[in-house]
């Protein structure tokens, strides 16, 4: 089995699987194999970027790629993938998003996030976030949030203006992946194996909801959260309102992020090399295509999929 580094500080234990998690992951592979016959036609384009890429960002022009094997950052052409510059960053970037006009990423082994001007790459800041093995991001309009993969985890928050630290939350274990809906603060705990919201204005716990093995992706769709549960092949699907578990939904091949595009979610597959499409208002599986080696962080332009390929130092362009 490929190895997955989406999680590796606290790693489920794949060899005890559940009678009903074997079903599920049959019936994604039979799903899966339906919805590639059934797909409508794409265009995959490859493109080069740095050492182990994880994650992706859009610009409203550009793609942003963190390339955590050489501390480096790549900056793309989103129209036809044309590079644009290469910029450095803290210790292995792990993840990285746009605030509208600037791009953040947090560095998981300096406990530091770099701030850059997304016009030009130039650095405005590099700010200590004060947490080991920085994992997740995620703004809220005012603030940075900047989870940790720790077993004693915690979330600190930046303010975007300036950089200062503001304070923490403390969450559950190995906070993978971190989401601004509906007023709250969601918060994948991967060592937990659940999903937790503090509510933005106060920072007080609202709930914990128990789903699948190592949630390491979160999305919103207006009404719910979804989550990409990276050890259990399934996607679990959580009221906003209250966290309640509306539906699981499988996906094989190891779920590592998911993003909402339009009225469909999408899922990079780390162990299977595929991205899949699944409608929002259903959760039925729409496409499944083929990328590239080990695919992880994921963005959408407006038109086209991007996807980060760990393994083969490559994002794919995925255009239906």
């Amino acid at each position: 089995m490929k190895a997955n580094p989406v999680i590796y500080v606290m790693k489920s234990n794949l060899g005890r699987v559940f009678a009903a998690v074997i079903v599920i992951q049959i019936t994604a592979l039979l799903c899966r194999a339906e919805a590639q016959y059934a797909s409508s036609p794409a265009t995959t384009q490859t493109f080069p970027v740095g050492t182990q890429p994880w994650d992706v960002a859009f610009d409203g022009a550009s793609i942003w790629v963190v390339n955590s094997g050489e501390d480096t950052v790549t900056k793309l052409r989103a129209s036809d993938g044309a590079a644009e510059g290469t910029f450095a960053t803290g210790d292995f970037p792990r993840a990285i998003l746009f605030d509208g006009v600037n791009i953040w990423i947090i560095n998981s082994y300096d406990s530091t996030v770099t701030k850059l001007r997304a016009s030009d790459g130039a650095l405005l800041g590099t700010f200590l976030d004060f947490i080991s093995f920085g994992d997740a991001l995620a703004y809220d309009g005012t603030y940075i949030w900047c989870g940790s993969a720790l077993t004693r985890s915690t979330v600190s928050k930046l303010l975007a203006s300036d950089g200062t630290y503001q304070g923490f939350v403390r969450t559950d274990p190995i906070a993978a992946a971190l989401l601004v809906a509906a007023g709250k603060l969601w918060v994948a705990a991967a060592g937990g194996n659940s999903v937790e919201s503090f509510r933005l204005s106060d920072l007080r716990k609202q709930q914990t909801t128990a789903v699948g093995l190592a949630p390491g992706g979160l999305a919103f769709d207006g009404r719910n959260v979804w989550v990409a549960n990276g050890d259990s092949d399934f996607l679990s699907v959580l009221r906003a309102k209250d966290g309640t578990v509306q539906r699981t939904i499988p996906a094989s091949g190891n779920p590592a992020h998911i993003i909402s595009a339009a009225a469909s979610m999408w899922v990079t597959q780390f162990s299977s090399d595929t991205a899949s499409k699944f409608r929002v208002s259903t959760g039925a599986l729409e496409a499944t295509y083929p990328v590239g080696d080990g695919p992880i962080g994921l963005a959408f332009d407006g038109t086209s999929i991007w996807v980060a390929n760990y393994n083969d130092n490559t994002v794919t362009k995925v255009t239906e």
